[in-house]
Formats: C-alpha cells, sequence, structure tokens
C-alpha cells in the first residue's frame, strides 16, 4: 500500500516467503541465517550450524526455562495494524 498524505495512491497484493533459522550449539554462540525463500531454508542451516560452530564460549549460554512459543501470522493479523495506521484517513476516488 502506498499512500501519498491520507489519501490511497496504489495497492497491491503478493506473497513471499522466507524467514530466519537460529542455531546454538551447546558451548558455542548463536548462528544466525536468513533466507528469501523457502528453496534456500536446507543451505540456511546448514550456514547457521557453522557459524555456531565458529565461535566457542568459556561459559556455554543457557536458556530460559520455558516453553518454546510459536505462531502462524496469517494475512488478517499482517492486515490489522496496517488497518489501525490508516483507519479513517483513506480517501476514495468517486
Amino acid at each position: 500500500m502506498a499512500f501519498r498524505g491520507r489519501r490511497l495512491e496504489t495497492a497491491t497484493v503478493s506473497e513471499d516467503q522466507g524467514g530466519f533459522v537460529r542455531v546454538l550449539n551447546p558451548g558455542h554462540g548463536w548462528g544466525i541465517a536468513s533466507f528469501t525463500s523457502l528453496d534456500e531454508l536446507p543451505a540456511m542451516v546448514k550456514r547457521a550450524n557453522e557459524l555456531s560452530n565458529a565461535v566457542r564460549l568459556d561459559e556455554p549460554i543457557r536458556l530460559a526455562d520455558a516453553a518454546a512459543q510459536t505462531a502462524d501470522a496469517g494475512e488478517e493479523e499482517i492486515a490489522r495494524p496496517l488497518q489501525r495506521r490508516h483507519a479513517g484517513g483513506v480517501e476514495r476516488d468517486r
């Protein structure tokens, strides 16, 4: 979505896939890699693992004792902040 002031100039729909991978090997640091295509995911997991192993720590990183939390963001969850941001401020061509 592109706005000029309060007026909506253009709106397009697209779909992107990607994300980031974090790896923490015991006694090592974090390895992080990002990807913009699911085809890259296996290589980026390998890369994050290599980066983690490249850092040796004297004192290991200890994670908090908490259950992992995951969530999937659907279109509605992504669109909601944009709708709130521009609520009432969109002028329509008549």
